[in-house]
């Protein structure tokens, strides 16, 4: 079998300096100490703890190497693998090597270009070739992370300028803000002073991330539409009644998703089947940038799921067809009233004998397109009349966008897709609670909260963040 190398340490980001101390190993470094044995799985080893940093690496067969360590750290310290692991992260392979590197290299200290960790990286080799508890792979490993570190550290000149992360958070925010005095601004300094600090950044770290991508994004040119609501249509596409019922099932996760973020959900238009599903809904969902957030739903989603009519068991293959279309005002098409053909009819479906007697539906023809809209789920024919214009100015307006987005590259083409109903985004696998999005490779194994409390917030905002990648590699 390959040796596997794994690497596992607390994080000086997020840990509390209390937290450090709990699990340091400082003393642990020694033969008669060393508290993780060789030969059950592990054949090399190496110890890296300082005041701030506490790291382990093994090499060995398959996993097993990575949750021995966690249990012999944990005993060492007198403590569970599941009072560590919250405050760990945890490296594999290429992985744990570009850290290493990194940390050689001091570019993953709080202070850049620190010229202790080199040092206090080569000791704790030291005592881990004393101790034999390294061969042959961490030997030429360590020995290359030293090479690099040395070769960083004289070509880019790091080691003669370090800085502090948070020097040059406030460098970065003058640059951003003119005037710092109407700023908070948090200043590290040393001992007690800055385990305080650390302490504050810890709690503050979460944020850290959702604010720097809203940061760079305001920086971005702005898509014109990004701060309009939109109407999301929704169809049943191969599969009969369980794509009907799968059309109901994402109506329902976006009216949820709407209500997590403060929006207003209406259903414009509905044609039920028999069985709870839908044919074909259309919701028109308003509040503040909607369609920012929602643009990037336009395509097929696939279901896989065990209908409830299947009495063997099968999994079931169904599709439905999403277009989230930004709503247009008046301004942004020209419809001449030459153009349409409209047309009465009764209105299907729930409604008792008013739906039946009463010429309530409106069709709504567009002749130099062929779109035809059609609008029954209103009593009053005059309102289905103004939903169907309201739909049909959206579908025009989404074909003047969908022009003008080749402009753009083909990469942010694949990300956003062209809002066409042929290109598959999504896929629902209920037996294995798996969430997948083709087009960014995002996998969660959590489709029951998806879909009953619409859980989308962490593909969305995955979503911009490729997106953001994308349109700034675009400006260079």
């Amino acid at each position: 079998m390959n040796s596997t190398i794994h690497l596992i340490g607390i994080n000086h980001r997020t840990a509390a300096v209390e937290v450090r101390e709990k699990f340091a190993l400082t003393n642990f470094c020694s033969p008669e100490t060393w508290a993780i044995p060789h030969g059950e799985g592990i054949r090399e080893s190496l110890i890296l703890s300082t005041c701030n940093r506490v790291e382990v690496l093994v090499v060995g067969d398959g996993d097993e190497p990575r949750r021995r360590a966690l249990q012999c750290w944990a005993s060492a310290r007198g403590r569970t693998v599941d009072e560590l692991t919250p405050y760990l992260y945890q490296y594999k392979d290429d992985e744990a090597v570009r850290h290493l590197f990194s940390v050689a290299s001091s570019l993953d200290s709080l202070v850049l270009g620190e010229p202790q960790i080199l040092g206090q990286l080569k000791a704790a080799y030291t005592k881990a070739r004393d101790c034999k508890s390294t061969s042959t792979i961490l030997n030429r490993l360590l020995h290359k992370a030293f090479s690099v570190a040395k070769r960083v550290r004289t070509e880019t000149g790091v080691a003669s300028s370090a800085v502090s992360i948070s020097y040059a958070a406030v460098e970065l925010a003058k640059r951003i803000f003119d005037d710092m005095s109407e700023h908070e601004a948090l200043i590290i300094g040393a001992g007690e002073m800055a385990e305080l600090a650390a302490a504050e950044l810890a709690a503050l770290e979460p944020r850290v991330q959702p604010l720097t991508q809203q940061i760079q994004y305001s920086l971005l040119p702005r898509d014109a539409t990004e701060d309009r609501d939109a109407l999301v249509e929704i169809r049943a596409g191969t599969g009969g009644d369980e794509a009907a019922l799968f059309a109901a099932d994402l109506l329902g996760m976006y009216q949820r998703y709407a209500e997590t973020r403060g929006w207003r959900f209406e259903l414009l238009d509905a044609s039920p089947n028999d069985i709870g599903g839908f044919k074909e809904v259309t919701a028109r969902i308003s509040g503040e940038e909607v369609f920012r957030y929602l643009k990037y739903e336009s395509g097929v989603h696939r279901v896989q799921r065990v209908p409830a009519t299947e009495t063997q068991g099968r999994i079931h293959t169904s599709t439905a067809t999403v277009a989230v279309l930004p709503e247009a005002e008046e301004v942004d098409v020209e419809i001449r009233p030459e153009d349409l053909r409209i047309e009465t009819c009764r209105a299907g479906g729930a409604g008792g004998q008013h739906v039946n007697r009463t010429e309530s539906a409106v069709q709504i023809f567009h002749l130099p397109t062929g779109i035809m809209v059609r609008c029954e789920n209103e009593r009053s024919q005059l309102k289905n009349k103004e939903t169907g214009m309201r739909i049909l100015r959206a579908r025009l307006f989404e074909m003047k966008q969908r022009e003008a987005q080749e402009s753009y590259s083909a990469q942010r083409r694949a990300l956003i897709g062209s809002g066409g109903r042929e290109e598959k985004i999504r896929t629902y696998n209920f037996p294995q609670n798996r969430f997948t999005d083709h087009r960014i490779g995002y996998t969660a194994y959590n489709l029951d909260l998806v879909i009953t409390t619409g859980a989308l917030t962490d593909v969305i905002a995955r979503m911009q963040h490729v997106e953001m990648d994308e349109r700034m590699h675009e400006l260079k």
